[in-house]
């Protein structure tokens, strides 16, 4: 696991990153350079409306982006993750499509 944007940017880069979590509020800069990353790999993006939500069940005050490294970790994560467009409204399918639709075009 990666925890804060430069430990999840340098995942992404040695292609360990099977699931990046992103917050909603983080730093549009942070934000942009992961998206540029992520932006023709595979991975799985899920976000969550802002950093407290993200970091707090990691034991941090707040946290802006967070990537997992297991994929045995990652397919339970997926289910109970909902998806979530960057600006917060839930979409459906989370459990059936393990890859992420988002503003990056994550995977495709």
């Amino acid at each position: 696991m990666a925890l804060g944007t430069a430990a999840v940017r340098q995942a992404i880069r040695a292609e360990e990153a099977c699931l990046v979590i992103l917050a909603a509020d983080a730093a549009p800069g942070q934000l942009k350079k992961l998206e540029g990353l992520l932006e023709h790999r595979e991975v799985s993006v899920r976000w969550m409306e802002s950093r407290e939500a993200l970091g707090v069940p990691m034991g941090i005050p707040a946290l802006s982006a967070v990537a997992i490294t297991k994929q045995s970790f990652v397919e339970q994560l997926l289910i109970r993750l909902p998806r979530r467009s960057r600006t917060g409204s839930a979409t459906r399918g989370a459990e059936q499509e393990p890859k992420e639709e988002s503003s990056t075009n994550a995977g495709r």
